[in-house]
């Protein structure tokens, strides 16, 4: 279900809220690189959005968006464990984890 007349687009899921973000809404504690852009197909672009999963003794909350960045994969890995740090992250130490953590971020 999608809510069409609202201030802002919205999904009621199954166990929660998805919130459709603008671009320039991206949380300031997750960098972006200069020039990234939103990855698009066909389709259209591949809006952010901001994932609110609602359980019964905690709600779990996730940011998800679809980037091309400006930068080589491994240039952006060194520039996200440099950027992430000044915001506030902490580099996991399990390198399995890390690389998803990386990943997921990066992509």
């Amino acid at each position: 279900m999608v809510a069409v007349n609202s201030f802002r687009k919205f999904q009621r899921m199954h166990s929660g809220v998805m919130i459709h973000l603008r671009f320039d809404e991206w949380p300031g504690d997750v960098s972006l690189p200069a020039e990234t852009t939103v990855a698009k197909t066909g389709e259209g672009p591949f809006h952010p959005y901001w994932d609110l999963i609602l359980k019964s003794d905690r709600t779990i909350e996730s940011v998800v968006g679809w980037f091309i960045f400006p930068l080589s994969l491994d240039a952006a890995i060194a520039w996200y464990q440099s950027e992430m740090a000044k915001c506030g992250w902490i580099e996991l130490t399990e390198k399995r984890l890390q690389n998803a953590c990386i990943c997921g971020a990066a992509l």
